[in-house]
């Protein structure tokens, strides 16, 4: 198939559809998943955009096109997940369309440059004939603030305030209704860049006890030296055997088991969790820490706020964000009570008030599916 000069083949996969297209110069291969058909009429498309290496073997392509699968779903599911937990005036399923992008060099000798992967992007929108809104993934931005600049219809360049926000306030709730006043509270921070360096004053501002940080990147805990109650650690200090939440800020991936139990390990500990993205990818994690008698709190509701916040710009949506702020604090504290109460996890209770909220809006709709 051809279209717009550009060679491009389509498939239909698990309710999607997946778009390779083939630049013109030999210098990209662009494969995209779509949620449903990209040619009927919809909302623009929401596709985090990352940069890859060479593609060249079956095995390779079979493993990048299940994750592309993977993270689009995933992604439907987070857009719905915010639509039940009613931080946006709008539906945000509803807004956009969830789409994934990963952009290939087609050599080895000439590499995938950053210049290319715009001109990839503008390209699959020529095609599909619908705006894609793009944000490239967070560790590569830093690697590339250029090319963020290009890509990022959405501004998480520097308001990360949002997310810092969210991810306090769903903490704070944890450990308020587990017994642990504020200016009691001791936090520890691991990530210090741009979200958690956000954090860090926050919890400084509100009064809380004490807060350690600590970064693989020595030049991003300097900011915090001096700062009233914040200790920085080393790697192999971390975190403080008094500590009573863990917040995991940085973009180093899921959080494995082996150190799920070393935390749950830890008696003063409360919660532990955070808005890292992939956080959440082990599903076997907060059961080890919930059979610890620690509490998961996951990325999906630390990051809300920042997520609704540019979607909401993106719209043109002047939000309260104050009275967003507060009803996450409510979602977390009535979850936590409910955990409490029955005996569980604030991760599996957080689930089912969201099943709960989800069943009672669909009954709502008449014609929801």
């Amino acid at each position: 198939m051809e279209s717009a000069g550009l060679e491009c083949t389509v498939a239909r996969v698990d309710g999607t559809s997946l778009i390779t297209v083939h630049s013109e110069d030999s210098r990209w291969r662009l494969v995209a998943c779509l949620a449903g058909s990209p040619w009927a009429s919809g909302p623009p498309f929401l596709a985090p955009v990352r940069m890859m290496e060479v593609l060249d073997v079956d095995e390779e392509r079979t493993k990048h096109v299940t994750e592309l699968v993977r993270q689009t779903h995933a992604l439907g599911v987070k857009l719905t997940t915010l639509d039940e937990l009613g931080l946006s005036t709008t539906r945000l399923r509803d807004a956009f369309a969830s789409a994934r992008i990963f952009v290939f060099g087609v050599s080895k000798q000439a590499p995938l440059s950053w210049e290319s992967v715009p001109a990839a992007v503008e390209a699959l929108a020529r095609i599909v004939r619908r705006r894609i809104v793009t944000q490239l993934d967070y560790d590569q931005r830093r690697m590339h603030p250029e090319l963020g600049g290009q890509l990022d219809a959405i501004d998480f360049k520097t308001r990360h305030y949002p997310s810092a926000a969210s991810t306090v306030a769903v903490f704070r709730a944890v450990l308020e209704c587990a017994g642990v006043a504020l200016p009691e509270s001791r936090w520890s921070i691991l990530g210090v860049g741009a979200l958690g360096s956000e954090i860090v004053p926050r919890l400084v501002k509100l009064g809380v006890a004490h807060v350690e940080v600590c970064d693989i990147n020595p030049t991003r805990v300097e900011a915090c030296r001096g700062m009233d109650r914040v200790t920085i650690r080393r790697p192999d200090q971390f975190p403080d055997s008094n500590t009573h939440a863990i917040v995991l800020s940085a973009d180093t991936g899921s959080l494995p088991q082996s150190a799920a139990k070393r935390f749950g390990a830890r008696d003063a500990l409360v919660a532990v969790g955070g808005p890292e993205a992939g956080l959440d990818r082990d599903r076997d994690v907060p059961a080890i820490l919930t059979r610890a008698g620690k509490h998961f709190v996951p990325s999906a509701l630390c990051g809300s706020l920042g997520l609704v916040s540019n979607l909401e710009e993106v719209l043109g949506i002047t939000a309260d964000f104050e009275q967003q702020v507060s009803r996450v604090h409510a979602f977390a504290t009535h979850a936590m009570r409910l955990a409490l109460r029955d005996g569980m996890g604030f991760h599996e209770a957080y689930l089912t008030l969201l099943k709960r909220q989800t069943d009672t809006s669909t009954q709502a709709v008449p014609g929801r599916v």
